[in-house]
């Protein structure tokens, strides 16, 4: 008896050997701090700039959005851009230009720590985790950058939460995932195995038709 040839086998064994992509985080502790502000972008690696909101003034830059806007008085051990920095709280900021592959913040005063950056609404990071992370009580704690892997949306919503009091400035949105162009995983050899299987299976029962 001759065995249908089942595609949707053979793609799901492809699919579950493919390992599925996320955004990731990295995190730079207080002391890549510089008030030259094109020398902090090169020490955090920051390529294809196409927007920086530097919480200097009450008027945030077009296509970004927040539920915080700038705290209004000078904080010079809080600021990563300028002297001042946003008013403090969990943040919520949407970005309405496209293309974003990389998102940037200066996070102080982020008293706690163990704070959690969720993308687009889905994607939940916990930063206490990441390499480089610091918390501090009273200044400039922590750089960290969000990064969309070759899988990945653009980024259009980044939420921080669980920290007390924290404050951020620098906000730097990118074109450049800053990540190196990886290719494409290789199938795993169970999933190899499944799918040779099911073409094997369909091969012999076409070859007894003969």
């Amino acid at each position: 008896m001759n065995r249908p040839f089942r595609p949707a086998l053979l793609a799901a064994a492809i699919a579950a050997a493919v390992p599925a992509h996320a955004y990731v985080a990295t995190a730079f502790d207080a002391s890549v701090y510089t008030a030259n502000t094109a020398a902090l972008d090169s020490a955090l690696g920051l390529t294809g700039i196409v927007a920086i909101e530097d919480f200097e003034d009450g008027v945030l830059i077009p296509g970004l959005t927040s539920n915080l806007t700038t705290y209004g008085a000078s904080l010079p051990n809080h600021a990563w851009d300028g002297l001042t920095a946003s008013t403090w709280g969990n943040a919520l900021f949407t970005v309405s230009l496209t293309g974003i592959r990389q998102f940037g913040i200066g996070i102080s005063d982020n008293d706690g720590g163990g704070q959690t950056v969720t993308v687009n609404g889905h994607f939940t990071l916990d930063l206490s985790t990441v390499a480089g992370y610091r918390g501090d009580t009273s200044g400039r704690a922590t750089y960290v950058l969000i990064h969309a892997e070759s899988g990945d949306a653009d980024i259009t919503r980044i939420a921080i939460d669980n920290s007390l009091t924290p404050l951020f400035d620098h906000l730097v949105l990118s074109t450049d995932s800053g990540l190196a162009p990886s290719a494409l995983p290789e199938p795993s050899s169970a999933a190899l195995m499944l799918a040779g299987t099911a073409l094997a299976g369909w091969l012999r029962g076409r070859n007894r038709m003969k």
